[in-house]
């Protein structure tokens, strides 16, 4: 567990580092979700499900797609981990008898609430983003409108000028 934390540190630093590159090539940027995404649900796996210290790192790249890319790519990501864990608690207490303990107690109901928490950290970044870039828009508009307003204003005060001259 303790290799896989360094591991996830490092990687996580490599991911800050080209942060700026992420947005200019998208391919390197799918690339590098889908790797940050398997690192977070092997960990989650190896580490043991819902008690994984690993489940607050795979909202990492969830929250990456959500703040850098669309919508449908945020909810795939979120998706990853949260089927994951179902699986691994529900299908592996099944097949596998020494992991029975995962189906009683608590598990049950922590299992949903990830999966809820993964989704949502899937949709909120992103509309708050989207709300951003509606601020954004608006304020380029009105700034665009005072432009043209400010230019009409100057381009008719000086034809009238020009017309003033020539009648005199």
């Amino acid at each position: 567990t303790i290799a896989l934390t360094l591991l996830a540190v490092v990687y996580s630093v490599f991911m800050i580092a080209l942060r700026t590159r992420m947005g200019t090539r998208r391919h390197i940027t799918y690339i590098l979700l889908v790797m940050d995404s398997a690192i977070a649900t092997s960990g989650i796996l190896i580490s043991g499900g819902v008690d994984s210290p690993f489940l607050l790192y795979a909202l990492l790249p969830i929250l990456t797609a959500a703040l850098l890319l669309n919508r449908p790519v945020a909810l795939t990501l979120a998706s990853v981990p949260g089927t994951t864990v179902a699986l691994a608690h529900t299908v592996g207490s099944l097949y596998f008898p020494h992991l029975s303990w995962i189906l009683e107690g608590n598990y049950v109901t922590l299992v949903p609430i990830y999966a809820s928490v993964c989704y949502g950290a899937a949709l909120l970044p992103f509309y708050a983003n989207l709300n951003l870039r509606r601020l954004e828009q608006m304020t380029a508009r009105r700034e665009e409108q005072r432009s043209l307003r400010a230019e009409l204003h100057d381009r008719l005060a000086q034809n009238l000028s020009a017309l003033t001259l020539g009648l005199r």
